[in-house]
């Protein structure tokens, strides 16, 4: 079993927010402002939006960023902080992040 887990490899996340009941659609816009403006970050490889199948108060974002530095540079983006700060009121837990290892 290969795993990377170099800086200097790409890093894979899903980062799953879970909305207030009722909020979820504001969370939805807050998104997909967020995502293209994402997608456009230089390191940034996939930037993904889901919806939950079977709980639409779960919105799940995939994303596939060049190096941890990369990744460092979105977490301190102006567009990303802006959305920190809109969604936070949106949440009903905290903001759920895992970093994973791509097995090859």
């Amino acid at each position: 079993m290969n795993s990377q887990s170099s800086s200097a490899t790409p890093l894979y996340l899903v980062a799953t927010l879970q909305a207030v009941k009722g909020a979820q659609m504001q969370l939805l816009k807050a998104l997909q402002t967020l995502v293209p403006r994402s997608r456009q970050e230089p390191g940034c490889i996939r930037y993904d939006l889901h919806v939950d199948r079977d709980d639409s108060t779960a919105l799940i974002v995939y994303e596939i960023w060049r190096d941890q530095e990369a990744l460092d540079e979105h977490a301190a983006s102006g567009h990303f902080q802006q959305f920190l700060k809109t969604a936070e009121p949106l949440l009903a837990a905290p903001l759920d992040v895992r970093v994973l290892d791509l097995v090859q």
